[in-house]
């Protein structure tokens, strides 16, 4: 991450120290004003109407889940807590989530913003089961907030592509549906609902 983060840093900074004046005490003028293409960097990077449909999953969530290793055997189920919180600015969602898999501990945490640059979501998972840092990337369809990704598979050794689609029902609940593609056919593999917790 920071391999990201610095370059794009010093970016920034030589592009101001470039600016005839911008670091003169004198001036006053704010230095995201000062080039036209210092404008549109800004403008980049502020959080946007798209941020605001992220907005929505910030709170505390009761989380139903329903798992489908096998598509003919009755899924798993468990429950657990979700608290989502909007950082760095309102530019991400972040989701942390506490819960039990199969009698154990679980806990993941998820990262979701919107690049206006390349206008679309981008979103990465990571938990305490898994060594993968999944990323996804996708737009809205409709309403609907669809992700996509994939992984390669630890057991078959195959990779797998990942599809989710999160669908807001009312102001307290929405939903997320997980699907998988194996062998040329995807199916859903994962339903899970967050009710806003009292």
């Amino acid at each position: 991450m920071w391999k990201r983060i610095v370059p794009s840093a010093v970016a920034l900074l030589v592009a101001l120290l470039a600016v005839p004046g911008a670091s003169s005490a004198q001036e006053e003028k704010p230095a995201e004003f000062a080039a036209p293409e210092m404008a549109e960097m800004m403008a980049a990077g502020a959080p946007g109407e798209m941020h605001k449909i992220l907005e929505k999953t910030v709170g505390t969530w009761d989380v139903t889940v329903k798992a489908w290793m096998d598509p003919a055997s009755p899924p798993m189920e468990m429950t657990g807590v979700a608290k989502t919180e909007m950082i760095m600015g309102g530019r991400y969602a972040a989701e942390r989530v506490d819960s039990e898999f199969m009698g154990m501990p679980f806990e993941g945490l998820g990262i979701t913003g919107y690049n206006q640059a390349a206008e679309r979501f981008e979103s990465t998972w990571i938990d305490n089961m898994s060594t993968t840092l999944f990323t996804y990337t996708g737009n809205l369809e409709g309403d609907d907030l669809t992700l996509s990704g994939s992984f390669k598979d630890p057991m078959s050794g195959e990779t797998v592509m990942q599809r989710s689609v999160l669908t807001f029902v009312d102001a307290d609940h929405y939903m997320v549906r997980g699907y998988e593609t194996r062998g040329g056919e995807e199916r859903m593999t994962m339903e899970i609902h967050y009710m806003r917790a009292n």
